[in-house]
């Protein structure tokens, strides 16, 4: 399932790629900034720190922040589970990044993302679509940080990284064996996480996340380029 998921992922993204550069091209109608403004370096400010976000919803702009920086420190933390990068020991830490502050920062964020949507006006135009998304988050999330916080804030330390490496390793070299992580007390937890993480994959491209990939190439646009 895993070599699946990541074919769709992908190809999926692939897909919407090609459409996108296959659409006719527009001249943009609105230049908000001066022509000689840097736009690239602009337009990452914008897709990286959501300013109109800011001003406009401060409370919302905040767990944004938080959610986008726990993601890359997650992603991090999954390199590091592969191998161990010399670079990142010059600020010395433990695997995972943060003791499990992290996961909780992602888990806190993304039940906020859900609640709003619950609420008026952003209830009025969510769509079912909206809310798999941030439950298949949410269970990804929260089974692969028990597996941290089991190890980390209860002393429950079967499942180690030393577990995780081979298993990991064994994927990328196209010969997964789940061997070294299946004799542990918690490894339904790496099972379930990984099963969601998948489905996640999967309906990514397809979904409205995909806009992530245009961030940055349509606040260029934003800004007359």
């Amino acid at each position: 399932m895993v070599y699946i998921a990541f074919f769709v992922f992908i190809a999926g993204n692939a897909l919407q790629i090609v459409k996108v550069i296959q659409r006719k091209r527009f001249a943009p109608t609105l230049k908000i900034y001066p022509e000689k403004t840097p736009s690239f370096l602009w337009a990452l400010y914008d897709a990286l720190l959501f300013p109109m976000v800011r001003k406009s919803n401060p409370v919302l702009w905040f767990f944004l922040i938080i959610f986008h920086v726990c993601v890359f420190l997650l992603f991090i933390g999954h390199l590091e589970l592969i191998r161990e990068f010399s670079v990142l020991q010059i600020i010395g830490h433990d695997i995972f990044i943060g003791k499990g502050l992290v996961g909780l920062g992602i888990l806190i964020s993304l039940l906020f993302f859900l609640f709003r949507r619950f609420a008026s006006p952003v209830r009025q135009f969510s769509v079912p679509e909206d809310y798999l998304i941030l439950i298949l988050l949410f269970l990804t999330a929260v089974f692969g940080s028990q597996m941290d916080w089991a190890r980390t804030w209860y002393d429950y330390g079967e499942l180690t990284v030393d577990s995780y490496r081979p298993y990991l390793s064994s994927l990328i070299a196209l010969s997964p064996d789940i061997g070294p992580v299946t004799d542990t007390g918690h490894s339904f937890m790496l099972v379930l996480h990984v099963f969601f993480a998948n489905l996640f994959l999967m309906f990514f491209p397809f979904s409205k996340l995909v806009h992530s990939i245009f961030a940055v190439p349509l606040n260029m646009i934003r800004r007359g380029k």
